[in-house]
């Protein structure tokens, strides 16, 4: 599966902060930062990391479960790849919401890339009502 790198300033958000998962609640704060602060403090993309971590070992799971199932492996070969470049360009001095919230942007849309293609996280939707974009 070939994704394309979002382009955050061309995003339309809500006007106020989204009821939601975790994931959604970064992107508010991270497109609100950016008016105000051009650098995401270590705390902060210290959580961010974690959170892009979990998401990582939720597809992995979606993978092992279904291991035959080549398009799943490809995506969690994307989501992983696109996390080892957004750390690596935040890590080397790209700590500023231009920089990080794009790549939020592509993590979520890698991980959501996964889940609809894990028959797993797809029996388990239709039977909670828990949403998966949420790190256990």
């Amino acid at each position: 599966a070939v994704f394309a790198t979002p382009n955050f300033t061309s995003m339309e958000l809500p006007k106020e902060t989204p009821s939601g998962n975790l994931h959604q609640q970064m992107m508010w704060d991270l497109y609100k930062l950016q008016n105000e602060e051009s650098r995401v403090k270590g705390d902060r993309v210290e959580i961010i990391f974690e959170a892009w971590k979990q998401l990582r070992g939720k597809c992995q799971r979606y993978w092992t479960d279904d291991i035959d199932n080549d398009k799943l492996f490809d995506a969690h070969e994307y989501l992983k790849a696109a996390i080892s470049r957004c750390r690596s360009m935040v890590m080397g001095g790209g700590n500023d919401v231009k920089t990080i919230a794009p790549c939020h942007v592509e993590i979520m849309k890698a991980f959501e890339e996964c889940k609809n293609l894990s028959s797993f996280a797809n029996k388990k939707s239709s039977s909670t009502s828990s949403s998966d974009a949420t790190p256990e």
